[in-house]
């Protein structure tokens, strides 16, 4: 049972991971739209 919950913890961290990592994408290729736009 502990190492269940330490898999759910460890999914849980992943998880929040990979939505900054998106997020971080995201805004990223918004400046780089935003910064060709400009230009």
């Amino acid at each position: 049972d502990n190492l269940r919950s330490k898999g759910i913890k460890k999914a849980k961290v992943h998880a929040l991971l990979n939505c900054i990592a998106l997020v971080a994408g995201t805004i990223a290729l918004n400046i780089g739209v935003s910064a060709s736009k400009a230009a």
